[in-house]
């Protein structure tokens, strides 16, 4: 049995999310749980949303009060110990369609069969590493020359106590985006804050990503040739993904791997300790909207990113769920 987690806040991703586990095949939806952790003022909202959906079969929404961080931990913490031999983490500001739910659900045993593999997660559009994958297979030449002429112009500053001048070497002062490059740079910074990349700093580079994904909406409900691609990168920035409870439960438990109160840099510590590998979904078109803690451009300290990344998933919604 899977568990999946699916960690809402106060974007509302949840119609896209619950109208595309609805298409998944019967027999897929009955092999998992869905629990939706969410604060209790939207309760209401999220049970009257999966009601919609009859063939959703096993659904369950849980309140956690609000606090730091949304309580985000406190929802990976419970989740964390329930008892299923694999969860599902879920963010709410990321979408998959059906056929990549169907390929999850019937390829992640036999996935985390390997001892070396940690976990599986689907290639994401603002990704890391996963942005440049979504980019090599979804985005045209020339939508890729412009999204990669957008990482060569993004200064990399020094954040979270570590220091990153000596990426702009790869970015502001290289003629070509060479990401194997990058990521080798990135793999050579000490201490564990190495989830640095041009589109989890630039708004411009998220904002085009977000212009991207409504150009090719259309794809985004295709079914595609889905394959694993077991690799092992400096770092992973993505909030969706299946591993084995127990698994998951050491790494939350184990306070030693925290230097934030969030579980992203547990998470690779824990991979670069085991020497593990992650398992990535090619040719699964993610969503993942913005980061919340991305650097603004000059041209855009007046912008409200906020109302950017509303209308963008209503726009999404719109686009995808019709």
């Amino acid at each position: 049995m899977l568990n999946v987690h699916y960690l809402h806040n106060h974007r509302n991703c949840l119609p896209i999310v619950a109208h595309f586990l609805s298409l998944c095949k019967p027999d897929n939806l009955a092999k998992i749980t869905i629990n939706v952790l969410c604060a209790p003022d939207a309760c209401g909202d999220c049970t009257a949303e999966l009601s919609k959906h009859p063939q959703l079969q096993r659904w369950v929404v849980r309140a956690f009060p609000q606090g730091p961080g949304t309580n985000y931990m406190s929802k990976i913490e419970w989740a964390s110990h329930q008892d299923s031999e694999f969860s599902m983490k879920w963010d709410e500001d990321i979408a998959i369609n059906n056929h990549c739910i169907d390929w999850i659900i019937e390829n992640y045993e036999r996935i985390l069969a390997n001892p070396n593999v940690l976990l599986i997660t689907p290639a994401l559009s603002i990704g890391v590493p996963s942005v440049e994958m979504f980019a090599e297979t979804f985005l045209t030449p020339d939508e890729r020359k412009a999204l990669y002429a957008i990482f060569l112009k993004t200064k990399m500053l020094d954040r979270w106590g570590t220091q990153y001048s000596q990426l702009n070497w790869h970015t502001i002062k290289a003629k070509w985006w060479e990401y194997d490059a990058y990521y080798r740079e990135v793999a050579k910074i000490p201490g564990p804050n190495k989830g640095v990349h041009p589109i989890r700093q630039s708004w411009t580079a998220q904002k085009y990503m977000m212009d991207l994904v409504l150009a090719h909406a259309d794809e985004f409900k295709e079914p595609q040739e889905y394959y694993a691609e077991i690799i092992k990168p400096p770092y992973l920035c993505n909030s969706c993904f299946v591993i084995k409870t127990d698994t998951w439960r050491k790494i939350i438990d184990d306070k030693i791997l925290y230097n934030s109160p969030y579980d992203e840099v547990p998470l690779n510590l824990y991979r670069e300790r085991h020497d593990l590998s992650y398992a990535f979904i090619r040719n699964a078109f993610g969503v993942h909207g913005m980061y919340g803690d991305c650097i603004l451009d000059r041209q855009d300290e007046n912008e409200n990113r906020g109302a950017k990344e509303t209308w963008f998933w209503e726009e999404f919604g719109r686009r995808v769920c019709s």
